[in-house]
């Protein structure tokens, strides 16, 4: 079952590449940005320690927005030469959710600016697909978990390949959980 998982996400990640490959060859964008959501945009961590959500699409639902972000993601938005993606690591089963919290946030998204990746390691292969073309890609992505049981943990793995991709492809600027913790508190 993991294998076919594997696959299917595999698959899925190809096609939403190409996807976006076609969104950036039809219209005349210069920048991308990337938000992951779950305590990038969303306050996330907090909800997995109450017991008042009757289930996972409730909890979901009933994430707070960090205020600055949405204010960001929404001046992007105005932009016409700028694309501005959600790239997560949930459950397939949460695209819905995630797609309905993220319209409630004012968000003018399409089905298509949405992709959910079962792990982050997927995260890395859809930026790489983005190195060659001629856009800058902004990539915003704590890439960390554990803050509910009281200490954050990091992928720290991915986030040395995508720094290492970001070293060397100069149109691709990645901006990590200190870089959001400093602009949210700011």
């Amino acid at each position: 079952m993991k294998k076919i998982k594997q696959c299917f996400f595999l698959l899925a990640s190809k096609i939403y590449i190409y996807i976006i490959l076609v969104k950036l060859s039809r219209r005349k964008y210069s920048r991308v940005f990337i938000f992951d959501i779950d305590n990038t945009i969303a306050h996330t961590w907090f909800s997995f320690n109450t017991t008042y959500f009757k289930n996972n699409h409730d909890r979901l639902l009933s994430l707070p927005i960090f205020t600055k972000m949405r204010r960001l993601i929404s001046i992007l938005y105005k932009n016409p030469n700028t694309i501005v993606l959600f790239l997560t690591a949930r459950s397939l089963h949460d695209y819905p959710v995630t797609y309905k919290w993220l319209k409630s946030q004012g968000f003018p998204l399409k089905y298509s600016d949405l992709f959910i990746v079962n792990s982050p390691r997927f995260k890395i292969k859809i930026l790489s697909a983005l190195k060659k073309q001629k856009v800058n890609v902004y990539y915003i992505d704590d890439l960390s978990y554990n803050h509910e049981n009281g200490v954050v943990k990091f992928y720290d793995s991915e986030i040395k390949d995508i720094k290492n991709l970001s070293t060397l492809q100069e149109n691709i600027k990645y901006f990590g959980y200190d870089d959001i913790e400093r602009f949210n508190s700011f």
